[in-house]
């Protein structure tokens, strides 16, 4: 008689055990899943912000600017005392403000070209990062079914034990009430 009992006893701690389980696993995915999409969304912005950048902003790209207005602007007071002078006519003052101009253009592509290589790595890196974010998901969601699996064994086990219990017939439907009330 004392093992139908424990048997029933086991099988009801086995159920609630299991279902127990089963909450938390769930709970704690869901948990991992709300991490996981605010780090997707910190992420975004940050692919974002840096994506849509002006280009000419950047300290790099000041540094450049401000070095060469500096050079054209030594040159512009060489030019204009030379022509003052007259050792320079004006026309070739002219060809010189054409090469500045000239070299300005060249600066400016310079700048989009390093501009649109620096979208690219961003890009790159974005993607990179989203990945490991979807490998984590996917992590959570195998553990999660590991866990739903282990305790679907748990189950199995416990409602076992209700068979041998109520195959031993020793006072079964006092014990299978036992069993419905410790689970319901």
């Amino acid at each position: 008689m004392a093992f139908g009992l424990g048997s029933l006893i086991g099988t009801a701690l086995g159920v609630t055990a299991s279902g127990v389980s089963s909450l938390l696993s769930k709970n704690a995915s869901n948990e991992g899943d709300r991490i996981l999409a605010g780090q997707q969304g910190k992420i975004q912005d940050w692919r974002d912000q840096r994506y849509n950048e002006d280009m000419t902003q950047r300290a790099d790209a000041q540094r450049i600017l401000n070095m060469t207005m500096d050079r054209w602007s030594k040159r512009n007071k060489s030019i204009e005392g030379m022509r003052k002078t007259g050792m320079l006519s004006d026309e070739d003052a002219a060809q010189m403000r054409r090469e500045r101009a000239e070299e300005y253009a060249n600066l400016a592509g310079q700048i989009a070209a390093n501009g649109e290589a620096r979208k690219d790595q961003i890009d790159n890196q974005y993607m990179t990062m989203d990945k490991d974010l979807a490998m984590q998901r996917y992590a959570n969601k195998k553990n999660q079914a590991v866990n739903i699996g282990n305790a679907g064994q748990q189950l199995a086990q416990a409602s076992i034990g209700a068979g041998v219990a109520y195959d031993e017939g020793k006072q079964s439907d006092k014990y299978l009430d036992l069993l419905g009330k410790a689970i319901g």
